[in-house]
């Protein structure tokens, strides 16, 4: 009796000791030590060493929380840099607009614009001049008025039948164009024997030529302003980063849907694992109609559409 006793009590040590070490051995494979919070009321003073960032673990039950929570901010980011972004575009118009009123307003450009309109009105006044003769003249006037009266017999036929007239057009404006070459080639010998009209010429060209140097100048001078350049390189940056932002919100995307199939995929057949250790619950499940699913029978991880 004492030795069955004795070896009782041996095979119960072996056996909780077998436990013991089964235990230990599971704990070590699968557990991490994970480091304790501060206390807040611990009277001794806080460590000035400096502090490390405590390691991420995965969930309990495998949820990627970290993968999951990632997309929020990226999604914020990329919304902000994107307004960001329509900011300082909007910021570089605003900019050339405001160099161009000033170059507008300034005084040499001012100067260069009521000489040129100047150039013109003496030009227009000038050619009417050379031309009072040649308008005067019997030849001149039988010209024009003969075109004009094709013009009108043109536009009539045009009209009522444009296809059935076709020929007769083409023949009105033939002649049209012959008697409006020879009435423009009479002003034309007037002009250039008009010294007057010559030089008001000359001097409309030379200001036009002025004027339209002035504004090429400002256009090259615009792309070298310190302002508009720095306005160009923010903006410029500013899309950068809004591309980089939209790569890692991609990236991130996938992380996060990949992670969520892993996870997916580790507890796809719970359902029957807990089935098989709680039947209570599986045939609650099954008669009662105010019963909940139990573990992950409905796709798991935001997967309602994957039933197995």
């Amino acid at each position: 009796m004492i030795r069955d006793t004795e070896l009782s009590m041996k095979n119960l040590k072996a056996k909780v000791l077998a436990i013991t070490v089964a235990v230990g051995f599971i704990s070590s494979s699968f557990g991490q030590a994970r480091p304790m919070p501060p206390d807040p009321y611990d009277p001794k003073p806080a460590s000035s060493e400096p502090q490390t960032a405590p390691p991420v673990y995965p969930a309990a039950n495998d949820f990627p929380s970290v993968e999951v929570q990632a997309i929020p901010p990226a999604r914020a980011r990329l919304v902000e840099l994107r307004w960001t972004m329509e900011h300082a575009r909007r910021a570089l118009m605003s900019t050339v607009e405001k160099i161009r009123e000033d170059f507008e307003a300034s005084s040499e450009l001012q100067a260069s614009v009521r000489s040129q309109a100047m150039a013109h009105d003496r030009f227009v006044t000038a050619r009417d001049a050379a031309l009072a003769e040649v308008r005067k003249d019997a030849r001149y006037t039988t010209l024009r008025s003969m075109a004009d009266d094709l013009k009108d017999r043109i536009d009539q036929l045009q009209h009522d039948d444009p296809k059935g007239h076709a020929g007769e057009i083409r023949g009105f404006a033939e002649l049209r164009l012959d008697y409006s070459t020879k009435a423009t080639a009479m002003e034309t010998d007037a002009l250039i024997a008009d010294a007057r009209f010559q030089q008001a010429r000359e001097r409309l060209v030379e200001a036009a030529t002025r004027t339209h140097e002035l504004r090429n100048t400002f256009n090259r001078s615009v792309r070298r302003n310190t302002e508009f350049v720095a306005a160009k390189n923010l903006l410029t940056n500013l899309n950068i980063a809004y591309l980089t932002s939209d790569a890692y919100l991609r990236s991130a995307l996938d992380a996060r849907n990949v992670a969520l199939t892993y996870a997916y995929s580790l507890h796809r057949y719970d359902q029957y694992r807990y089935a098989a250790a709680y039947p209570y619950y599986d045939s609650y499940r099954v008669t009662s109609p105010y019963a909940y699913n139990v573990g992950y029978a409905r796709g798991g991880y935001g997967y309602p559409g994957n039933r197995r």
